[in-house]
Parts: C-alpha cells; structure tokens; sequence
C-alpha cells in the first residue's frame, strides 16, 4: 500500500534559523531572559561568598591564632642542625650516617659547618634586635665561635619554640630526676625560671653519664621568666627565644654518645617517648682510637 508521506528523522540542527530569527533555537526575547538569569544567579553566589568571608573575617583575631597547639606545652630543640634540605648541609648528615652532629676536631675545616650554623642564627639575632633582647655573653665560652668544636667539648644551643601566651611556672627545689638534681645547680634557683638538664648514654656499650656538661645562659642554664609570655609576631616581631648553652665535655673520641635534654618546668610535662619536654640528638668527635 502505497503513502505519500515520508518518513521524518530528528530535527536538523541550525546555529541560526533566518525564518524564525532564532539563533541556537531561541529567539532574542528568550536569550535576554535566560542572560538576566544568569547575571542575578552569578551576581547572588559571588555576594554569598564575600559575605561568608567577610563574616569569618570578623571572628580572626589578628594578633594571634584562634586555635593554637593541642597540648599549648613549648617543644625542645637543639641546634646546631643540619638541615636536611638543604644541599650541602644534607650531604653531610649523610656523611654523618644520620649523627647530628659528627666531626674530627682535629682535622682543619672538618667542624666548620656547625660553626657556621650557629653564626647565622647569631646574625639573625642581630637584626632582630629590639624588645627584651637575648645576649650571647650569657653563653660564655659557647657564645662565641668556633662554640667548642676546635676540641672535643662541643656547645649545643637549646630552646624552647614559641607558643603565644605561654607563661613558664617553675619549680621551688629540683626534682631530683632526669639531671635536675641539686648537685646540678651553681647557684639558688630561679622564680618561673625553666631549668635544662642532660643525661647521656654511650649508644654501643650502653654506658651511662659518660659526658659531663656545663650549663650557661640565664642565671645558671636555665631560660628566665623575664623573656615570656610571647604574645604573637604582630605584637613582638622582633621576639627572641632564650637560649641555654651546653657544653658537652669528656667525650670519648670517636664514641657515638647519645644526649637527653629535658626542659624541667611544672607545666611542661615531661615523656621521653613522645618528645614532651625533652629533646634526644648524638654526639661524635674525634676519631676512634684502636
């Protein structure tokens, strides 16, 4: 049976109709329509987002964090330290074996890039010089270069690191554990002051409170209460951390030693295994002896 129809597919797609005047299928009626859609659409969100930022901008506080650390407890550190990112300083902690620190006083230069360390952090002092300034003459002898490492007692910087508002609360007696004993202090103790004390362990034989150390900085290796709290870097920009100074001697040459260093304080607790309170590095100088 015959039909003069014929069979219809799919619209045939026209960028612009000249019959109708539509371009894309819309006439201009409907592309003025969905255009002011789209501009009050856009305009909305982006109004939103300003809003949203504007309102959380009014609860940061500029001068400090609203949220600091978990614990709000300083950590320790020591310096000097390689730094493991940068490249000639990253070689030689893999010359070290991973040691911390590890030179041949003996050998001319072998030191120098602990020295040169510390002279930098020194230089960073200077120009930072302002508020209650911290002065290297109370490090004595470790104050100065080459900071020990001519010889097989080597200096060792300790500080705490910065937390905004932390007041220390000291000790009335050492608590006689962990290096804070009475035999340790040179003088009567602090108010509010954070005493530093060592303990050292040889790592191969194991042996025991081989070092000796001798403490400077503060009134007698301790951190004095006169440089905290630290109130934020908008407030202090010129801040500088106290430092304790100790001096690490009776090292046997070549011996890799391992140092313990705890900051004794009453609300900075103190775990070993976590690193409360306390900083662990290792020590060899000088070469081995047969």
């Amino acid at each position: 049976m015959g039909s003069d129809s014929k069979t219809t597919g799919p619209p045939k797609f026209q960028f612009y109709n000249s019959e109708t005047g539509e371009l894309l299928g819309r006439n201009g009626a409907s592309w003025l329509k969905i255009t002011i859609f789209y501009i009050a659409y856009f305009t909305f969100l982006a109004g939103l987002f300003m809003a949203s930022i504007s309102i959380m901008k009014t609860t940061v506080n500029d001068e400090k964090p609203r949220l600091q650390t978990r614990l709000q407890i300083p950590g320790l550190h020591a310096l000097p330290k390689l730094d493991p990112m940068d490249g000639p300083e990253s070689s030689r902690l893999s010359e070290n074996d991973g040691i911390a620190i590890k030179y041949d006083y003996a050998t001319e230069g072998n030191s120098q890039i602990y020295v040169d360390i510390l002279d930098k952090l020194v230089d960073q002092y200077s120009e930072m010089d302002g508020g209650e300034d911290f002065s290297f003459s109370s490090l004595g002898e470790c104050g100065q270069a080459p900071y020990g490492y001519d010889s097989s007692s080597p200096c060792v910087w300790i500080r705490l690191n910065k937390v905004i508002d932390w007041t220390p609360v000291g000790y009335f007696a050492p608590t006689e554990e962990k290096g804070f004993t009475a035999a340790s202090l040179n003088s009567r103790m602090e108010k509010d002051a954070v005493y530093i004390r060592c303990e050292s362990k040889e790592v191969e034989s194991g042996n025991l409170d081989v070092a000796t150390f001798s403490y400077f900085g503060g009134t007698d290796g301790n951190l004095e209460s006169k440089y905290y709290p630290f109130t934020g870097k908008k407030n202090m920009p010129k801040y500088q951390q106290p430092i304790v100074a100790v001096k690490v001697g009776n090292l046997t040459p070549g011996v890799n030693t391992r140092i313990y260093c705890r900051a004794f304080a009453k609300n900075i607790p103190i775990d070993d295994r976590d690193n409360l309170g306390s900083v662990t590095f290792e020590i060899t100088a000088g070469t081995k002896t047969e």
